[in-house]
């Protein structure tokens, strides 16, 4: 008996897709993977860095922002604190107090300052909110160090004509207080080792502190052109003069 099977191996072979009678699975069609999303994966996270990690209470500290919203305005919070970096137990103070108001340029940045309140100890945490809607700005944050007030005296030159003034900030004194600039001490510019002083000078002006125990005042030259003066502070109501807040101040023609 003869067998034909020319027109099944026809019809097997346009079935597979091959005259030989040998199958080949069609590349299968699969759909492309979505297109990865970079821009929040890149996008820079909001900033916040402080100019130290510890300072003392009544010093001026700096912070920098960045990456937040353009053109926004933000302010500078602290409102938890804790007794030290292995605790984890943090205290809340209310009302939280707010330390500086900024408004930050095109690119989402602003550098500031602010004092560290006098009643400062121990670490606080300092975070960002916006003022619209008190919203807090996540990852914005980072703990500083308060350590006791230390009362200091700055110029803002370290020479003066005669006749002219120098200005002075001291910072880490009490607050509320009144206090007197004096010179205990002064010496020849060309002969340091040259000194002379009383022992109870008199006072050269007086000013009163702030609530973070620091003032911003005009000096006038103090003495004679060719003379440094050892300018100090002293409480207006007790002659015991605040250590280590004093600086020297020469007087020039």
């Amino acid at each position: 008996m003869t067998v034909r099977l020319g027109v099944a191996a026809v019809g097997l072979s346009a079935i597979l897709g091959s005259t030989t009678g040998v199958a080949h699975a069609a590349p299968s069609v699969q759909a492309a993977p979505p297109a990865l999303t970079l821009v929040g994966a890149l996008a820079a996270q909001p900033m916040l860095t402080l100019s130290a990690r510890s300072i003392a209470a009544s010093r001026t500290l700096g912070v920098d922002l960045a990456h937040l919203r353009s053109n926004t305005t933000y302010e500078v919070i602290a409102r938890k604190s804790r007794t030290d970096r292995s605790t984890t137990k943090l205290s809340v103070t209310k009302p939280l107090t707010v330390l500086a108001r900024v408004k930050t340029d095109a690119q989402g940045k602003h550098s500031a300052r602010f004092v560290v309140p006098l009643s400062w100890k121990n670490d606080h945490l300092i975070e960002v909110r916006k003022v619209k809607g008190a919203d807090l700005v996540k990852g914005a944050n980072d703990w500083i160090t308060v350590t006791p007030r230390k009362p200091s005296l700055g110029l803002s030159s370290d020479s003066v004509q005669v006749g002219s003034e120098v200005q002075v900030v001291v910072s880490g004194l009490r607050d509320y207080t009144m206090y007197e600039v004096f010179s205990g001490e002064s010496r020849e510019t060309a002969d340091p080792g040259t000194r002379s002083g009383g022992e109870d000078p008199p006072a050269i002006r007086d000013f009163r502190t702030d609530a973070n125990g620091r003032a911003l005042f005009k000096l006038a030259a103090p003495g004679r052109p060719g003379n440094d003066y050892r300018i100090e502070v002293r409480k207006k109501k007790g002659q015991a003069p605040a250590r280590s807040a004093q600086a020297w101040l020469t007087v020039v023609r």
